[in-house]
């Protein structure tokens, strides 16, 4: 009797253990996806953006709208439809006050208050913008024009552009903490370049493979980050490097 019951709870300790193994794997790897599709946003009674929540705006292209998702619920609690069109990069400033929008088909960048998330005003941008990133005094916003080849400089307070960097098709891009250097990706030609941020000079050029697309640059300016489309990859690149 003895040896028959060791027989029988081996297998029933091997089916908990793979239970248990299940379970932790479970908890232990992310496991949430929610899908957004476009619906009519404005028209939905929402609950609108609280004080002390933490929220993701994301830019509805096809809807032409950004909605607000709340970060613990993951429900959508707040949204706004613009007056541009296809919304692609978007950006909160540092002071959680205005929220920019780059609508590609419209050429212009919206400007959104929050936290009511009221449209403030539309900005003439270049052709086709991918990309907008508020420098870290809040007055300046660098935008990247991919079919018009240049990187354009707006003046927050003005609401206009004061400046403009010609040069190789800017995807995507990011800023130095201090203003002082731009991080461009050229997706068709492969490349990333380090600009001048006052005056657009090449400062520097990186060739990568894999279509490079979105980028940052960590707070000492000493590694920039790139992901690379074609090869499902990360570049991590010493911006030192000769």
């Amino acid at each position: 009797m003895r040896l028959q019951w060791k027989r029988r709870i081996w297998p029933v300790l091997a089916s908990l253990l793979v239970i248990a193994g299940a379970v932790g794997a479970y908890l232990a790897f992310p496991r949430l996806s929610v899908r957004y599709r476009c619906v009519d946003w404005p028209d939905h009674k929402l609950p609108g953006l609280e004080t002390g929540k933490e929220y993701l705006f994301v830019a509805m292209g096809a809807c032409n709208t950004v909605i607000a998702i709340d970060t613990r619920s993951h429900t959508v609690v707040a949204a706004t439809r613009l007056e541009g069109s296809f919304p692609h990069g978007i950006a909160v400033n540092l002071a959680g006050r205005e929220l920019y929008v780059a609508n590609e088909r419209s050429d212009d960048v919206s400007v959104i208050s929050l936290p009511d998330l009221i449209s403030v005003v539309s900005i003439l941008v270049g052709d086709f913008p991918t990309d907008v990133v508020p420098s870290m005094d809040g007055k300046r916003m660098f935008v990247a024009n991919f079919k018009g080849g240049s990187v354009q400089v707006i003046d927050l307070i003005g609401r206009s552009v004061t400046r403009e960097v010609t040069g190789p098709r800017a995807t995507h891009f990011a800023v130095s903490p201090d203003g002082e250097r731009l991080y461009v990706t050229h997706w068709d030609q492969n490349r990333l370049s380090i600009l001048d941020g006052r005056d657009g000079a090449l400062i520097k050029t990186f060739t990568l493979t894999g279509k490079p697309n979105h980028a940052t640059v960590s707070r000492g300016s000493r590694r920039i980050y790139t992901t690379l489309y074609g090869n499902s990859a990360l570049a991590v690149i010493d911006a030192a490097r000769p």
